[in-house]
């Protein structure tokens, strides 16, 4: 996933580049898009991994991504379910909201695709 499609799918919900938590959510989808199966061991294949390339405990990298995604369903809770495909009644755990990143960046892609075939 390249930086703009990223900032595509988390500017409609407020998170954009000046904040802090952004680059913390970016190291993780990059993670998780090289490798889905660490969706699955999110504390040690992909928390860990960026506490120690930033220098954090990998319990800060999660708050981070709580932070993101507490900050995503109070701007719109809407798009957030378009997001997980399915009705959310409240806001989503860190790794669900991961886990609806990645699902959206490959939605993301379809689209451009099929946009670009259209033309």
């Amino acid at each position: 996933m390249t930086d703009t499609q990223f900032d595509h799918l988390l500017r409609p919900l407020g998170i954009i580049r000046t904040k802090n938590d952004y680059y913390t959510l970016r190291q993780c989808m990059t993670l998780i898009c090289t490798r889905p199966d660490r969706l699955r061991a999110l504390q040690k294949e992909v928390y860990l991994p960026v506490a120690e390339a930033s220098g954090h405990a990998w319990r800060a990298v999660e708050s981070a991504v709580r932070r993101t995604a507490k900050l995503a369903w109070k701007n719109d809770p809407e798009k957030v379910q378009v997001l997980a495909g399915y009705t959310l009644d409240h806001r989503t755990t860190a790794g669900q909201f991961l886990e609806m990143l990645y699902n959206g960046s490959g939605y993301y892609v379809r689209e451009k695709v099929r946009f670009e075939r259209s033309i």
